[in-house]
């Protein structure tokens, strides 16, 4: 039973997250489309070098100009997979920002929103760790793995900021 509790939290979170990541969808299909094209790139470099390889019969008998064509398109399919790989965390990175930004505005409005009477900060004396605890009696609303997150990272700020 409490197996279940866990994958239900854990596809409750994963809704929220991929909910965030719907304005995203043209980034995404745009990242997946560079992927398939970096990787598609990346295993034809060794046909080209195998082929340019089959060129050297021996000594003194090597095909150059085939082989000058062969290198020229490898080292095009290299410039244009570094490219496409680039741009593909160029994609992933903001993706990535904006969601993350977008979770932290919302559970810091949240929390900001809580009745103060939810919030529990508990700070060990002699340590720099607190530790920001809500109450159960605030309900399921923030009873996420974010939102927890979220708080964390609150507390570590509010710790930064005490006088010591």
């Amino acid at each position: 039973m409490a197996m279940d509790n866990a994958k239900m939290n854990k596809a409750g979170t994963m809704r929220k997250v991929l909910s965030y990541m719907k304005r995203y969808i043209p980034l995404l299909v745009i990242s997946l489309a560079l992927s398939v094209v970096t990787v598609a790139l990346t295993l034809y470099f060794p046909i080209l070098t195998g082929r340019a390889i089959d060129l050297i019969v021996g000594k003194g008998k090597v095909d150059f100009t085939a082989m000058t064509a062969i290198l020229t398109r490898a080292a095009i399919i290299v410039v244009i997979a570094a490219a496409a790989q680039w741009l593909t965390n160029i994609c992933n990175n903001r993706m990535t920002y904006n969601i993350v930004s977008a979770i932290r505005r919302d559970a810091f409005l949240n929390i900001k929103n809580m009745q103060l009477s939810n919030i529990h900060i508990q700070i060990s004396v002699g340590h720099k760790d607190a530790f920001l605890f809500y109450s159960s009696t605030y309900g399921k609303k923030f009873k996420t793995k974010l939102a927890f997150c979220a708080t964390i990272f609150a507390s570590r700020i509010i710790v930064i900021f005490l006088p010591k």
